[in-house]
């Protein structure tokens, strides 16, 4: 399975829309800092770092085309 994607889903992306929104500034998703090498990132702090920068919560509502596809994460909650 190639989970190199998160697709949010609707609530999470409303949630992140109504906590921008409110706090009036726009958060910084860029890299932060700089990278020498490839570190890679497990899918739940992938995820973890997503709630951070969008200041949502958990479960992180996530999109998958087929029930095969769904994530075994506790942080995430998948919408086929």
């Amino acid at each position: 399975m190639n989970d190199t994607e998160l697709i949010v889903g609707y609530a999470s992306a409303l949630d992140y829309w109504r906590n921008a929104r409110a706090a009036q500034v726009v958060p910084d998703l860029g890299p932060h800092g700089k990278a020498y090498g490839v570190g890679y990132l497990t899918l739940s702090e992938r995820v973890l770092r997503v709630v951070e920068e969008c200041g949502s919560g958990t479960p992180l509502d996530v999109v998958v085309d087929r029930r095969e596809k769904r994530h075994n994460c506790k942080y995430l909650h998948d919408c086929v």
